[in-house]
């Protein structure tokens, strides 16, 4: 059994976490169990982390797609000069 509200890594303890994510409180000094098992504690833990990369994951990719040029606003098309027919598109950089 491990106990909530040491803090671990990071500066964060169990409840912490577990507040984090199910918004909700946790006292320290209400009847409630201050501990829970291993095997939940690793399942927090590593959900936890998951959440981490995640975040980290999406600020990347969230700075690549705000940073992707919009191709579409600098194309046009003209006439072929030998056949009216047919469109030239010309990419303006």
């Amino acid at each position: 059994m491990l106990a909530l509200f040491d803090t671990y890594e990071n500066d964060l303890s169990l409840a912490d976490i577990i507040q984090h994510f199910l918004k909700t409180q946790l006292n320290f000094y209400d009847n409630l169990p201050k501990r829970i098992c291993q095997e939940c504690a690793t399942h927090l833990i590593q959900f936890y982390n998951f959440s981490v990369v995640f975040e980290e994951n999406n600020k990347k990719l969230q700075s690549l797609a705000n940073n992707t040029i919009d191709l579409s606003a600098h194309i046009s098309v003209t006439p072929g000069l030998g056949d009216m027919t047919s469109h030239n598109a010309a990419l303006w950089c």
